[in-house]
Parts: C-alpha cells; structure tokens; sequence
C-alpha cells in the first residue's frame, strides 16, 4: 500500500476513552487499549476495546478499581487470547506494572501484578516472544528488586506463568525511560 487510508473511525462509549496501542488480531479485527474514565468518581480504568476489521465496534471492557488505570501495550497471544499490559498507578510516585490476559469476548482468564511500590517509574509493556513466551521492559522498581535502583530500566523474559527467565537492568542515573522494544528473528533483542 502507498499509505492510503483505509478507514477512520471515531467511536464513542459515553466515557472519556484514549486509545495507546492496538494490534491486529487473526479475525482481521482490531484490539485496542488505553484507558477510560467510566464515571466522574472513578480515576481511569484500563481499555481494552474490539473493532471489527472495518473499524466497526464490536465491545469494550473496563478494568480497574480506584486507582488510576492504564492499558499501555496490547497483542494476541494465542487464537482468542488477548494480553494486554499496563500500569496501576496508587500515588505520584507509587506505581505497579499489571497484565491481563483474557478471551477473544475480554473476559479475564489471567492476571499478574507487581505491586511493592516504584520510584517515580511506570510502564509495564509486555508483548510475544518469538517462542510465545512474554519479555518485559519499562521503568519499574516494582519488579526487579524493589528500591535496589534509582532509575531502574530493564528488559526481561518471562514464562507464560510470568515467572522471571532472565532480566538486563539498566541502572544509570537518568529520568528517561526505554519506550519501544522489538525482538528480531536472531531472537535478540
């Protein structure tokens, strides 16, 4: 393709909803998370919303409790399974990575969260190894070794159990986070 639009879409579900990341699913439809604020009471709950492959949509669900509630990295993990990571935020500088995975309608099957506190970091962003297991990467005190880091940024490989395989930290004194990694077909990183 040369760029071309294919369609825009605006959707709306009676909330204030932003959409972060989305990714195409084996039904040629879209999921997409974000956040939502689904009442004037509630800070935001993660989004995790599914469009038809026209952008038509289908159904959207709303995760979280009283906390603020961010859906920042979405994929399919198997046919029907969807996982999507984020981050619980408890207070400005208190914040917990978090990973839902659920079924195809967005009811959660599996969810993990790394809750021992962080120093001003945030961002949980989880996504497929090539052998279907999960790497992990951010500005997260919470899981690697709590308060053990100034300004903790790691990558990591995890099981589908989310039990740690192994972890690269990088710990240099610096505000600014790692924000996209890829894995590429050697398997590295």
């Amino acid at each position: 393709s040369e760029g071309n639009q294919i369609f825009f879409k605006s959707i709306e579900t009676g909330n204030f909803d932003a959409a972060y990341n989305s990714t195409l699913l084996s039904d040629n439809g879209f999921a997409l998370t974000g956040f939502t604020y689904p009442d004037s009471l509630t800070l935001s709950n993660l989004l995790l919303m599914k469009v038809d492959s026209s952008g038509n949509y289908l159904w959207h669900k709303s995760y979280g409790s009283e906390k603020a509630d961010i859906g920042l990295q979405v994929s399919e993990w198997t046919e029907n399974r969807i996982i999507t990571s984020g981050v619980r935020k408890y207070t400005l500088t208190n914040y917990a990575p978090w990973v839902l995975i659920t079924d195809s309608a967005g009811n959660i099957l599996k969810e993990k969260e790394w809750n021992t506190g962080a120093l001003y970091c945030g961002g949980g962003n989880l996504k497929l190894t090539l052998d279907q297991q999960f790497y992990m990467w951010g500005c997260l005190d919470t899981v690697i070794t709590p308060g053990n880091y100034e300004y903790p940024r790691y990558v990591a490989k995890m099981d589908t159990n989310f039990n740690f395989l192994w972890e690269i930290i990088y710990d240099k004194v610096n505000p600014h986070a790692i924000y996209i990694v890829k894995q590429v077909e050697d398997s590295s990183f």
